[in-house]
């Protein structure tokens, strides 16, 4: 069986007298809670009491009193606020310039807070309790955040003072002036707190620097040089994000940066773009790869396209157009090309656009002067590449010939006029080969192979022609050495044995020869033909050479001459000391033309190195001008070269050449035009011309008026034949 319950019986519990008592602590609590609220918000602080009132307010939330307490809480807070708006309001009507409107509402929100926070540790049960679990009721910090910012901060005559004087912190801090930075750190932490940052303060703070870098920019630009001006931008970027960074806006980091952005660089960027040539004339990388970084940051890189590529080929232009420094023409390119290539990689991070059009400048200009100096880049690559074969690392100050090569051949493939290049290359090719004039062998067959990659086997063909020859030469001297037939001879000698299809032409000339001399050519005739049965010997005296020992009477030289030069010095062997030879006597005996004796004897007797004197002095002989061995000659060296003067000087020459060029070029065209009609027999005249140019591209590009005629003398030829007027048939 459950047993059974017992009632309990309290004596003398009464819940009348219960309940008033609860009533009565009720309220001497909140008569408690109501002084206690008077003194904070008075800003005099608690002594003591703390304990006792927040458990007095712990036991009014646990009975259900919350409600009277936030009733109390709320008349003391607005109360509170209303007295802190008004001692506010009285201390900004009486400010100073050391006293302003943020300092003062600084001063104030602190002393806010502070109340705020004795508040909330009082009511702390409360507060996490009831208030934070009551979506009808504010949390007491809640409550007091919106107290100061609708009653005391929407309050004009605080609000606008206060905030116009942010801004002018602002102002003085971006100008470098000394600031109390703690005030203005502790103004920014009210407008977050109050809700003021976004919608009220962060506007008027984009106004603020639009309108202090549209005033800055505008003086700067004016007065200052582009680069610094771009140092200037860079600066006040990085400084815009230190003060964000300090006074925490970086919620709004992006509007900001893209506000100077805007003021900075995009409402100048007609200028900014323009600056690149200054950038470029000064070899200034540091500029112009802050100028892209500036322009990458707003997206605007496409507009430093036209202008990039508008400077380089003025540059360009001013460059080829130049015939005063034509020697330097070549090493001016290197430098730009050099000089942009490492704009374009470390500046321009390898903007394809940017590199596209540095590579189409390159062939505008190359390719573009006026009149004859459209060539004048092909020719002179090659007599650059001429001097720096002929004396090697020596002249490059350091830098690898490899690495110059390499920039070299980058400028010569937007030339058109490969021709040009061919035909000066091939000539002072020649002429280090067959003069020994190459400073290494390695060297010119590295070229030559890099010539082959880039042009391919068939414009090197006649170079690698001549390379063979000079070494099938070696062989046929190291095997004539070694012949019989060398036995017989009375001086050294050795033949370089030339194609005609692979070397440039060469005037052959006419000496008579010492007897000696002209046994031994013909021994070497007889061994050559021996093995060369189908092979002819054409002699080509103009181009011999010799090294010659000459006995003065103050001292033994060695003399490296043209064979004409060693012809005439010769014939006085068989002179008396005093003696001379007669400008008849020397023409009689050596058989030269006049042209080549004249040449040879000014060689001599008129330059710096005189072994012979001319009788009398004068710049061109007479036939009764007698010549003498110079019995004062002497020189600080034993060996020494005594240079031929030439019929022709280098413009006469070069002048031949590029004639030379323009008849291969015309028989080049008849050929391409013939086998473009032969694969297709009918054309109409602008596929044929379009045909044309594709197909001799490669070592030039024609001109239009160039084709016409080609097309009219195969017309005449009866190659072709004319069809309903605008079209052209192959003629078997």
């Amino acid at each position: 069986m459950p047993t059974e319950a017992k009632r309990i019986v309290i004596k003398g519990f009464d819940p009348l007298k219960s309940k008033q008592r609860q009533e009565k602590y009720y309220n001497v609590m909140i008569q408690q809670l109501d002084i206690a609220l008077q003194v904070i918000m008075a800003g005099l602080g608690l002594k003591t009491g703390y304990q006792e009132l927040y458990s007095g307010i712990e036991n009014l939330t646990k009975a259900n009193q919350a409600y009277r307490c936030f009733t109390l809480l709320q008349n003391h807070f607005t109360s509170g606020i209303q007295l802190l708006t008004d001692a506010c309001l009285a201390s900004i009507s009486h400010k100073t310039d050391e006293v302003n409107a943020c300092s003062i509402v600084v001063r104030h929100w602190k002393q806010w807070m502070e109340r705020v926070e004795t508040v909330q540790n009082v009511f702390y049960y409360m507060d996490k309790t009831f208030l934070a679990k009551s979506p009808e009721f504010p949390t007491v910090g809640d409550f007091a955040l919106s107290l100061f910012r609708d009653e005391l901060l929407s309050t004009k005559t605080i609000q606008v003072p206060f905030l116009n004087d942010v801004l002018k912190l602002y102002e003085e801090i971006h100008s470098g002036k000394q600031i109390d930075r703690g005030c203005l750190q502790e103004a920014m932490l009210i407008l977050h707190r109050v809700q003021y940052y976004g919608l009220v303060f962060m506007p008027m703070y984009l106004c603020f620097l639009d309108q202090f870098y549209q005033s800055q920019s505008e003086d700067r630009i004016k007065t200052v040089s582009m680069n610094e001006y771009l140092l200037y931008v860079q600066q006040s970027l990085d400084y815009e994000l230190l003060v964000i960074k300090e006074f925490d806006l970086v919620r709004h980091q992006k509007d900001i940066l893209e506000t100077l952005q805007n003021r900075l660089i995009q409402s100048h960027l007609p200028m900014l773009v323009n600056g690149i040539r200054k950038f470029v004339c000064d070899r200034d990388l540091d500029s112009c790869k802050r100028l892209y970084s500036l322009l990458h940051l707003t997206s605007e890189t496409s507009e430093l396209v036209q202008p990039w590529s508008n400077c380089l080929t003025e540059i360009g232009f001013e460059l080829v157009n130049d015939e005063k420094d034509e020697d330097v023409l070549v090493p001016n390119m290197l430098s730009l090309h050099t000089f942009l290539q490492t704009v374009i990689e470390k500046a321009f991070s390898n903007d394809e656009a940017l590199s596209y059009a540095m590579r189409k400048s390159f062939e505008t200009f190359i390719n573009g002067g006026s009149g004859k100096r459209r060539e004048a880049p092909a020719k002179s690559i090659a007599k650059y590449i001429d001097y720096l074969l002929r004396y090697g690392e020596q002249v490059t100050k350091g830098t690898p010939l490899l690495e110059i090569f390499e920039t070299l051949l980058d400028i010569f493939r937007y030339v058109a006029s490969k021709d040009v290049f061919e035909a000066f290359y091939k000539r002072d090719i020649a002429k280090r080969l067959l003069l020994n004039k190459s400073a290494s062998s390695q060297n010119e067959r590295l070229l030559l192979e890099m010539l082959k990659k880039t042009c391919g086997s068939q414009f090197t063909h006649a170079l690698e022609g001549m390379f063979r020859d000079i070494n099938l030469s070696k062989e046929f001297s190291s095997s004539f050495q070694q012949s019989k037939l060398s036995k017989n001879l009375h001086r050294d000698l050795y033949v370089n044995v030339l194609s005609q299809a692979y070397w440039p032409a060469y005037p052959e000339g006419h000496v008579r020869l010492p007897e000696d001399m002209q046994e031994d050519i013909q021994q070497f005739e007889k061994f050559y033909l021996a093995k060369q049965t189908s092979k002819q010997i054409r002699w080509l005296p103009s181009l011999g050479h010799c090294l010659v020992k000459a006995r003065f009477p103050l001292g033994n030289k060695e003399l490296s001459i043209s064979l004409f030069q060693a012809c005439v010095l010769l014939k006085f062997n068989g002179c008396a000391p005093g003696e001379g030879l007669t400008y008849r006597d020397l023409q009689k005996a050596t058989e030269l033309s006049e042209a080549d004796l004249t040449r040879t004897l000014q060689s001599l007797s008129c330059v710096r190195v005189r072994p012979l004197v001319m009788v009398p002095k004068g710049k061109v002989p007479k036939p009764e001008t007698k010549f003498y061995v110079n019995e004062k000659f002497t020189d600080k060296l034993y060996r020494i070269k005594i240079n031929q003067i030439y019929l022709k000087d280098e413009r006469q020459e070069s002048e031949e050449v590029q004639e030379q060029v323009v008849q291969d070029r015309q028989f080049e065209l008849q050929a391409a035009v013939v086998r473009i009609m032969k694969q297709n027999e009918r054309l109409s005249h602008d596929q044929l011309v379009e045909k044309t140019i594709e197909i001799s591209k490669d070592r030039g590009v024609p001109e239009i008026s160039d084709i016409k005629s080609t097309i009219e003398k195969l017309l005449n030829k009866e190659y072709l034949e004319r069809q309903d007027g605008n079209e052209y048939v192959y003629v078997p």
